[in-house]
């Protein structure tokens, strides 16, 4: 089946599948876990495992704060293409979500 066929699932298993055939000194995955089936999104897990205990540096990309926090030791939050965090997974989530939520409305308070 030609490429330009491809659902984006298929992509996902190709691009991985091309990434983990070979020996990256950088690996950057962005949002490969969110899609395919539960079988693929467990292999993928496992090589990323695999890379890190290989010394290899990633890049994991997603929204999804549970297999973040099972395959990062820390997090980058970027906000209008700046860092807005760089720290433990649980505070760059919380750093996440207040950002997605935007500012809390209430009553403006003036200095002076």
């Amino acid at each position: 089946m030609p490429v330009k066929n491809y659902s984006s699932g298929m992509y996902a298993r190709l691009g991985f599948a091309i990434a983990q055939d070979v020996e990256p000194e950088i690996l950057i995955v962005d949002e490969v876990l969110a899609v395919g089936d539960e079988r693929f999104q467990e292999k993928c897990k496992a090589r990323i495992r695999d890379f890190r205990t290989a010394g290899v540096t990633f890049c994991f990309v997603s929204h999804n704060f549970e297999a973040a926090r099972e395959l990062c030791s820390r997090s980058a939050v970027l906000h209008h293409g700046r860092l807005a965090f760089d720290g433990p997974i649980e505070q760059g989530w919380q750093r996440y979500r207040e950002l997605e939520q935007g500012p809390v409305p209430g009553p403006q308070i003036e200095a002076g």
